[in-house]
């Protein structure tokens, strides 16, 4: 039977709204606490204290896309994403930044362990990378321009007025994928819970364990709360912050279709070295600083990174697992990045208000180098991902 495609479309659809969402919303979150005085250290801990309470989703959302179809949880995001930005709306201290920030954080996970595996199994194997980038591409294109506009409606309509938008838009994307995703997932594939599913690494997938979480960790370290220090050490407003998101978003954009290739037409791995490479120049340029250029900089380096790992993370994934299990392995090897989640957000912010301002930067270089060390061992030494047609002689025997 021919791939559903047009999933690509109802989900690049999808993606343009929620980037709307979703730039409306993350940039001007961390502003938004500290204008209701909450500390950049507090605001650290509630990303971890959202990770910590989410991790148990994380761990189950595959698994339950295996079993119950990719369309479920995909809906359920992008409703938990609404429901989000709605206590961001009503949001008057702490407790509803806390339980906004959950929402939104299992919004994630419910759906990068469906969405990626339904994209998959809408196209041919050959065009896995670049389906992959389209859908992508829906989410970046209008954030090139989404923060920009958010961070010039902010001081108009008020942080509140933002969050408002955000939800409506979350809103329609719950509805679009409702009404015209179509299920990939046939009914013979689908597998029965199992409690011992949920805890085992898939074999062929060990190997890439360590350097998702310590890429993660390197990045979590300092991500969740760089807008609000930029605000501390620079006194930039959401005008500022949305311009430099935009720039990033932007970079992203501009990234992803080239890379999507470039994973398509060699081997996996490289794309996954050069967003490491990417990311480590963008931290010596947030560290060094000084002024907007240098720090435009560090965020466009920031956006060519992400387009780099998303085709070549999420098309190494789906080459070495089977259709049957895709959205379970999604979903383990996402709970594992995330576990970096619980506790670097909060060190991050601790090392930020306690000793320097370029600490979380430093200490994050210093994991991506190491990381991008040991992918060169499993690549090198091991030899995983090392030529594609291996990889999916692999997945499909």
């Amino acid at each position: 039977m021919e791939p559903p495609r047009r999933n690509i479309y109802v989900l690049a659809s999808a993606a343009v709204l929620a980037s709307f969402g979703f730039n409306f919303y993350q940039p001007n979150l961390p502003l938004y606490a500290l204008e209701l005085g909450i500390d950049i250290a507090t605001l650290g801990l509630i990303y971890t204290v959202a990770a910590l309470v989410t991790v148990p989703l994380a761990l189950t959302a595959g698994v339950l896309a295996d079993r119950y179809g990719r369309k479920p949880m995909i809906v359920l995001s992008y409703g938990f994403a609404t429901l989000g930005v709605f206590m961001a709306f009503v949001a008057r201290g702490l407790a509803e930044i806390l339980l906004s920030t959950v929402f939104f954080v299992a919004s994630f996970f419910m759906g990068v362990s469906s969405r990626n595996p339904l994209v998959m199994e809408s196209v041919p194997i050959e065009y896995r990378g670049r389906a992959i980038s389209l859908v992508v591409m829906g989410f970046t294109l209008p954030s090139i321009p989404a923060p920009f506009l958010g961070g010039w409606l902010a001081p108009r309509i008020g942080f509140r007025g933002v969050f408002l938008a955000s939800t409506v838009v979350y809103a329609g994307a719950t509805a679009l994928t409702s009404l015209f995703l179509v299920e990939t997932l046939k009914p013979g594939v689908r597998q029965p819970l199992s409690i011992t599913e949920f805890l085992k690494p898939g074999r062929r997938l060990l190997p890439l364990y360590p350097f998702v979480m310590m890429d993660r960790a390197a990045w979590t370290l300092w991500m969740r709360i760089l807008n609000a220090h930029l605000a501390e050490l620079y006194g930039y407003g959401p005008w500022e912050i949305g311009i430099l998101t935009s720039v990033r978003n932007a970079a992203w954009f501009l990234g992803l279709y080239p890379f999507g290739e470039l994973a398509d037409k060699f081997n996996r791995w490289t794309g996954l070295a050069l967003s490491e490479s990417l990311g480590i120049a963008a931290l010596i340029a947030l560290t060094v600083g000084g002024n907007m250029y240098v720090i435009g900089l560090g965020w466009l380096l920031i956006g060519l990174s992400i387009s780099s790992w998303i085709p070549a993370y999420n098309s190494f994934i789906g080459d070495l697992t089977t259709e049957s299990e895709r959205a379970k392995e999604f979903s383990k090897i996402n709970t594992a990045r995330s576990l970096m989640e619980v506790p670097m957000p909060s060190i991050g912010g601790y090392l930020h208000d306690k000793y320097s301002p370029e600490s979380p930067f430093v200490l994050g270089t210093i994991l991506m180098v190491i990381a991008l060390a040991y992918l060169g061992y499993i690549v090198g030494i091991q030899r995983i991902g090392f030529k594609r047609s291996s990889s999916l002689q692999v997945a499909t025997a």
